[in-house]
């Protein structure tokens, strides 16, 4: 999987809110025949969303801290 550079609050929050978005969407409008393509794209947003969540809370222990 890619990694992705955030580095501000807001960045994080985006892909936060992005990532469930486009996880909600995808496994409450399944497309018949295309499941196995719809289930790769759920696991690269749930990356999306982890790596986001993790940069969130370095971020704010960095603001804290700072």
């Amino acid at each position: 999987m890619a990694m992705i550079k955030i580095s501000t609050i807001d960045e994080a929050l985006h892909l936060q809110n992005a990532s469930a978005i486009h996880i909600g969407k995808y496994q409450d409008s399944p497309i018949q025949g295309q499941e196995h393509e719809q289930a790769s794209n759920i696991r690269l947003w749930r990356h999306v969303y982890s790596q986001a969540s993790r940069a969130l809370d370095i971020l704010q222990q960095e603001q804290e801290a700072g």
